[in-house]
Formats: C-alpha cells, structure tokens, sequence
C-alpha cells in the first residue's frame, strides 16, 4: 500500500468543495481533449488550413461542410506534444451534433442559458456576434447577430482544474469490474484520451475520435483491456506478494498512481494519472517494449558551462582516467576520471557545426577506451551553438537528438541542457571541453496566453489565405519514441 505524501494531505485540508461548482467538457465533435493528434487525421485527412499562434500554439482547421458552412478547428501546444488542447467547432448547421448539452447550432440564447448557465462576461466580436464566457468552465460559445448559437469551443485549461484528490483514486475492485463488464461507452469514461496499450512488445491507442471508437473499437482498444483484465479478477489486493499499489510523484509532472501485479501472466502494471478532474486509466501495461535506459534527472548537478574549463579541469588534469600524449610527453587528448554529468541553461543561437578533426578524435579514442569500435564516432558528426553569459560553446549532440532539437527549440530560445564531460583537447596551451548532450527540455514558458487568441474563437478570417503544412509527419507518440 503507499503512503500519502504532505502534498496530498494539505489536497485532503484543503478538499474538493470547488469541483462541484466547476463546468468541465472534455467532448466536441465526437473529439476528445488530450486524444492524439493522430485521431484527428485518420478522422479528417489533412486540414484545409494551419498555423502557428506566436511561439507556444499551433492550429490546424477542416472544412466540414461548405454549404451549410460548418469547420472544425484544433488548436496544439508548442513545442508540439502531440496532444489536442482544444477544439473549436463553428457554423449553421442544426444538423451537426456537437455533442454539447445537448445543443445544436442555431439554439436560441434561451437553451444555451438553460443548458450552461449565465455567462458571466459577453464580448462583442462584431460582426460574429457575441462570445459568452462562463464562471469557473472551460468553454465559450459564441451567439451570432441573430441571437443564435454559432460556434463552441473547449479547452485544456489549467485555471479550471483541480488539485488531485487521493480519495478520489478508484476501488481495485471497482476498477476491474468496469474493465471486465463495462460497455465501450463506460470504458471511454475510465480510459484516459491518450491512454496507451502495451501488449507483448507491441503499443496501441485511440487512433480514431472518441465517438468512433466508442461505436466500433476501431484500435481494439476496447477489447484488448477486456480480455486482459480477466486475470486481474482473480488479484487480490490485500497480498502483498500479488498487489503493491504506490504513488509516483515526480517535479513538474501529475502524479500517478502505479499499480504492479506479481503473479499475473500477462498484466504486468496500470497507471493511473490526474487528469484535472479524476483518475484515469493512463497506461496498461501487458509486455512494454523493451525501454531505453532511463534518464535520471537528479544525476545532473546545476553548474555552468563554463565551470568545466575554470574549476573541473584543473582538477581532472591532475589525475585523468585516460590521456593520450605526444613525443614530447605532452596531453593530445584527455579523458576525465568523472563526466560529471551537468544541467545548464543555455541560449541556442540557431548554429550547427561539423564536428571538427580535434573532437572527432576524441570521440573515437573514448571509444576504443570503453570497448567500443569507433567508427561507431560516426553518429556523432553535429554539433550545436549556445551561449552561456555571452560566450558561446559548441555542443555534441548525436543524430537523432538533433533532429528533435532542431524542431523543439528555435533560434535564440533558452533551454536546459542536460550534458556529460567527455574529455579534453590539447592545442599548445589552448584546452578545448567537449560535452555531449544527452537529454533537453525548453526553458521557454509553455502554455500561456497567446495574444488574445488564447479566449477567441477562430474565424473564417483567421483562416486565410492556406499556409504550409505545420508538421511534416505525424508525431510518434510518447510509446514510440
């Protein structure tokens, strides 16, 4: 069993009296908030129009019907995530379900009252009418000139949330119970949007919109957790040695609750995660792939970059792990007895470089150094520009982290790099500190208002004239990665 933490004892002081008070929709459409971008484009194809939304949102927009006009628009965070932050959904069609409270477009400002409540801010949008914005809820509507519902929209929003309540975390027993027997629709309401499915070495999710893959279980998804969760009636929670249920909390994330099965052939563990409102079904693990070693975060000590040239060198110098020397008995290459794994924040100055001769050749002697052929050095050719209190460094980083840098972090943008020493070169008295990187996250804030188009709805306006594509390829989900 686990322990609470005081972080959840001062949710249990504080209670949950708000939620009652709070609107909260997560559907539109027949879309759910959080599912995958990849549902939205089996659904829809590409889109008819996208963008981005200054620096941290992105909008990708589909033309549903041109007559009645009628579009749906999907907005993204940045850096991309892959996951829906809202939906919008516009037009004057009363034939659209929007899966709403029941409204339709073109339902008089009386229903929308008695379906939402009073708003408790209207905006004029001129010749769109007016957006109505409700208390404590995670939508608006807009009410065109004719006193008519014209546009919804939902979103991920933050404000409206609430703190996770321990108490709230299901029964076990209750829990498989609605796996084994629940309907599609009772199972959709317990699996998080972005839920995902491992069995036997093998991942799947909702790779349709929600109300299709309530109807048919178009990924199997539905089906999958069915057949699985048969052994996981025969658990009993009370055996230590078959059930051992723990919080996960880690900095800057939600926290989960992880339950492992010991005895269990198939179920190896079920993560549960906050989803702002209650505890979902987030992961359901039946044969993960197997995992790349983890990184470890608290391995990395904040220091600056240019500590490894002013304090750490010296030091390493004195009593290296490995040094290569000339026929004079002086230091070619170095490799120190610690790497010194190290956090910084950095500014990227949009440069890449060749990694030049000098570097090239320590990269290999380490290599050879630690048993490892090194022309292995060949998926270390790039290198990356940042600068640390105006002086600019060059970073190592291999390939395919580059790639997803590049698209991550743009040109002058902080991030936190995550880095290991791997060694010195020597040119006369000149040193030269070659750090690889191994991990990054943007320091950029993420999430925040953009200009006003954080709370407006999107208008046919915004929408022209036809940009680029946004993203060249689907984004492979957390699993795939």
């Amino acid at each position: 069993m686990y322990k609470l933490s005081l972080f959840f004892v001062l949710v249990l002081m504080l209670g949950t009296a708000e939620t009652l008070a709070q609107q909260y929709i997560y559907d539109l459409n027949g879309f759910r908030l959080r599912q995958y971008r990849e549902a939205v484009f089996n659904e829809l194809g590409e889109p008819a129009q996208n963008g981005a939304m200054g620096d941290n949102m992105a909008y990708e927009a589909f033309h549903l019907s041109e007559e009645p006009f009628v579009y749906i628009v999907f907005q993204y965070r940045l850096p991309f995530d892959g996951l829906v932050f809202s939906i919008q959904i516009t037009g004057d069609d009363p034939r659209v379900d929007l899966g709403f409270r029941g409204l339709r477009f073109g339902s008089s400002e009386q229903d929308v009252i008695k379906a939402l409540g009073q708003p408790i801010k209207k905006i004029d949008v001129g010749e769109r009418g007016t957006r109505w914005e409700f208390d404590k809820a995670n939508f608006s509507v807009e009410i065109n000139t004719e006193k008519r519902l014209s546009s919804v929209r939902i979103m991920d929003d933050e404000d409206v949330v609430t703190l996770p309540d321990p108490r709230a975390i299901p029964e076990f027993k209750d829990l498989v119970k609605t796996l084994n027997s629940g309907t599609n629709a009772e199972l959709s309401e317990l699996l998080a949007p972005d839920m995902e499915l491992y069995v036997d070495g093998k991942a799947s999710f909702f790779s349709r919109r929600l109300r299709s893959e309530v109807a048919s279980d178009t990924s199997k998804i539905f089906a999958n957790i069915r057949d699985l969760s048969k052994e996981l009636a025969k658990v009993d929670p009370a055996k230590a040695d078959e059930y051992e249920a723990n919080l996960r909390l880690r900095l800057g994330s939600d926290p989960m609750h992880v339950i492992k099965f010991k005895k269990t052939k198939k179920v190896r563990e079920i993560v549960l995660k906050w989803n702002g409102r209650r505890w979902l079904l987030w992961e359901f693990d039946a044969g993960r792939p197997v995992p790349e070693e983890e990184f470890d975060e608290a391995a990395y000590v904040p220091r600056k970059l240019a500590d490894f040239a002013a304090k750490l060198g010296p030091v390493a110098e004195s009593s290296p792990k490995h040094a290569l020397y000339d026929r004079e008995k002086k230091p070619v290459l170095m490799i120190p007895a610690d790497p010194n794994r190290s956090r910084a924040v950095v500014r990227f100055t949009g440069e890449t470089r060749p990694l030049p001769k000098a570097r090239k050749d320590l990269i290999e002697y380490s290599l050879t150094i630690f048993g490892r052929d090194k022309a292995a050095a060949a998926g270390y050719a790039t290198e990356i520009g940042v600068t640390e209190d105006g002086k600019k460094y060059w970073l190592l980083i291999d390939a395919k982290m580059l790639e997803r840098f590049q698209k991550e972090i743009g040109k002058g943008k902080t991030v936190r790099v995550f880095v290991s020493w791997i060694g010195i070169t020597f040119s006369g008295e000149d040193r030269d500190h070659v750090l690889f990187v191994n991990e990054f996250e943007s320091e950029e804030p993420i999430g925040l208002p953009v200009a006003e188009m954080q709370d407006e709805h999107i208008s046919p306006e915004h929408l022209q004239p036809p940009l680029r594509p946004l993203y060249g390829s689907l984004r492979p989900s957390r699993l795939h990665q």
